[in-house]
Protein backbone atom coordinates (compact mmCIF):
# COMPACT_ATOMS: atom_id res chain seq x y z
CA UNK A 1 0.00 0.00 0.00
CA UNK A 2 0.88 3.69 -1.08
CA UNK A 3 0.95 6.36 1.94
CA UNK A 4 1.78 9.96 2.01
CA UNK A 5 4.87 11.48 4.01
CA UNK A 6 5.76 14.98 4.62
CA UNK A 7 2.80 16.95 3.52
CA UNK A 8 2.52 20.10 4.29
CA UNK A 9 -1.32 21.62 4.39
CA UNK A 10 -0.03 25.31 4.08
CA UNK A 11 1.28 24.33 1.26
CA UNK A 12 -1.16 22.53 -0.45
CA UNK A 13 -4.13 24.87 -1.02
CA UNK A 14 -6.54 22.60 0.38
CA UNK A 15 -5.60 20.12 -2.96
CA UNK A 16 -4.86 17.27 -0.13
CA UNK A 17 -7.14 16.70 2.31
CA UNK A 18 -3.77 15.34 5.05
CA UNK A 19 -0.79 16.64 6.36
CA UNK A 20 -0.42 18.84 9.01
CA UNK A 21 0.02 23.00 9.52
CA UNK A 22 3.91 24.14 9.95
CA UNK A 23 2.22 25.95 13.47
CA UNK A 24 1.65 22.21 14.52
CA UNK A 25 4.66 20.37 14.23
CA UNK A 26 6.94 19.59 16.54
CA UNK A 27 9.52 22.20 17.19
CA UNK A 28 12.84 21.78 14.89
CA UNK A 29 15.48 19.33 16.35
CA UNK A 30 19.02 18.97 16.22
CA UNK A 31 20.21 18.45 12.48
CA UNK A 32 20.65 14.24 12.15
CA UNK A 33 23.93 12.30 11.04
CA UNK A 34 22.17 11.01 8.48
CA UNK A 35 20.12 14.39 7.04
CA UNK A 36 21.84 14.47 3.79
CA UNK A 37 21.48 10.72 2.60
CA UNK A 38 17.92 11.25 3.58
CA UNK A 39 17.82 14.69 1.61
CA UNK A 40 19.78 12.60 -1.13
CA UNK A 41 17.00 9.92 -1.55
CA UNK A 42 13.87 12.40 -1.50
CA UNK A 43 15.55 14.72 -4.20
CA UNK A 44 16.41 11.27 -6.18
CA UNK A 45 12.14 9.86 -5.96
CA UNK A 46 10.28 9.15 -8.79
CA UNK A 47 8.38 11.77 -10.63
CA UNK A 48 4.89 11.33 -9.82
CA UNK A 49 3.12 14.46 -10.76
CA UNK A 50 3.99 18.32 -11.19
CA UNK A 51 2.12 21.42 -11.21
CA UNK A 52 2.86 24.68 -12.38
CA UNK A 53 3.13 26.25 -9.11
CA UNK A 54 6.18 27.15 -7.42
CA UNK A 55 6.39 26.49 -3.67
CA UNK A 56 7.27 29.39 -0.75
CA UNK A 57 7.82 30.15 2.92
CA UNK A 58 7.14 33.44 3.02
CA UNK A 59 9.08 35.67 0.52
CA UNK A 60 11.95 32.43 -0.03
CA UNK A 61 11.21 30.41 -2.76
CA UNK A 62 11.39 26.73 -1.59
CA UNK A 63 10.34 24.40 -5.08
CA UNK A 64 8.54 23.90 -8.04
CA UNK A 65 5.70 21.72 -6.61
CA UNK A 66 6.39 17.87 -7.60
CA UNK A 67 5.69 14.73 -5.81
CA UNK A 68 7.62 12.11 -5.77
CA UNK A 69 7.99 8.12 -5.07
CA UNK A 70 9.73 5.43 -4.18
CA UNK A 71 6.92 2.77 -4.75
CA UNK A 72 6.10 2.99 -1.43
CA UNK A 73 5.78 6.36 -0.35
CA UNK A 74 4.69 10.00 -2.04
CA UNK A 75 6.14 12.90 -0.81
CA UNK A 76 6.47 16.58 -1.91
CA UNK A 77 9.65 18.54 -3.57
CA UNK A 78 9.16 21.10 0.05
CA UNK A 79 10.34 18.10 2.00
CA UNK A 80 13.78 18.52 1.96
CA UNK A 81 13.41 21.74 2.78
CA UNK A 82 11.63 21.34 5.98
CA UNK A 83 14.40 18.72 6.49
CA UNK A 84 16.62 21.62 7.02
CA UNK A 85 15.22 23.16 8.76
CA UNK A 86 14.72 20.40 11.44
CA UNK A 87 11.22 19.26 11.08
CA UNK A 88 11.90 15.43 11.34
CA UNK A 89 8.48 15.37 13.09
CA UNK A 90 7.30 15.11 9.35
CA UNK A 91 9.12 11.64 8.77
CA UNK A 92 6.79 8.58 10.43
CA UNK A 93 9.73 6.34 11.62
CA UNK A 94 8.32 3.47 9.54
CA UNK A 95 9.83 5.72 6.46
CA UNK A 96 13.09 6.53 8.13
CA UNK A 97 13.60 2.79 8.30
CA UNK A 98 12.94 1.94 4.66
CA UNK A 99 15.10 4.90 3.25
CA UNK A 100 17.71 3.45 5.65
CA UNK A 101 16.74 -1.00 4.40
CA UNK A 102 17.46 1.06 0.56
CA UNK A 103 20.79 2.17 1.69
CA UNK A 104 19.70 5.93 0.94
CA UNK A 105 18.90 4.80 -3.07
CA UNK A 106 15.30 4.82 -4.76
CA UNK A 107 14.77 2.16 -5.97
CA UNK A 108 13.66 1.48 -9.07
CA UNK A 109 10.32 2.44 -9.32
CA UNK A 110 8.63 0.19 -12.76
CA UNK A 111 5.88 1.29 -14.83
CA UNK A 112 3.10 -0.55 -13.07
CA UNK A 113 4.00 1.16 -9.41
CA UNK A 114 4.66 4.14 -11.18
CA UNK A 115 0.78 3.74 -12.28
CA UNK A 116 -0.33 2.69 -8.79
CA UNK A 117 1.13 5.49 -7.22
CA UNK A 118 -0.41 8.43 -9.83
CA UNK A 119 -4.16 6.31 -9.00
CA UNK A 120 -3.56 7.03 -5.26
CA UNK A 121 -2.34 10.26 -5.66
CA UNK A 122 -5.68 10.74 -7.67
CA UNK A 123 -7.82 9.37 -5.75
CA UNK A 124 -6.98 11.94 -2.43
CA UNK A 125 -6.37 14.46 -4.52
CA UNK A 126 -9.97 14.89 -5.35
Amino acid sequence: MIKFVGIIKDHENFRLKIGRYIKDLAAPTEKEDYLDNVVFYLEHGVRVFAFLEEVFDGNTFIAPLVFYTDGKWIWPSYLPFYLKRGYWSLLPEEFINDVFKAKFIVPEVGREKLKEARQFFTEVYK
